[in-house]
């Protein structure tokens, strides 16, 4: 990467166009944590908001239903039954 620079450079300077624009994140960009929040919801509406059993989102997800109800709790996902009673 610096011999590449050492090339490309011209002046005083030393250009490293690779490490350029590493900073700057998309504009559509979404955190792990929103994006696995996305997707656990986009399971969990396939299957009607079954978390165990063979068709249910822990198993699509590869994942045992007690994970899949702690990484709910962790992403503010709430169950269907806590889905239900919420007052909005």
């Amino acid at each position: 990467m610096i011999e590449h620079g050492v090339i490309i450079s011209s002046g005083n300077t030393l250009q490293l166009p690779l490490l350029q624009g590493l900073d700057d994140a998309p504009a559509n960009s979404v955190t792990l944590a929103e994006a696995e929040q996305q997707h656990i919801m986009g399971i969990l509406k396939t299957t009607g908001w079954r978390i165990k059993g063979p068709r249910g989102a822990a198993a699509v997800l590869g994942i045992k239903p007690s994970n899949l109800y702690a990484k709910m709790k962790r992403l503010g996902i709430p169950t269907h039954r806590e889905k239900d009673t919420m007052v909005t």
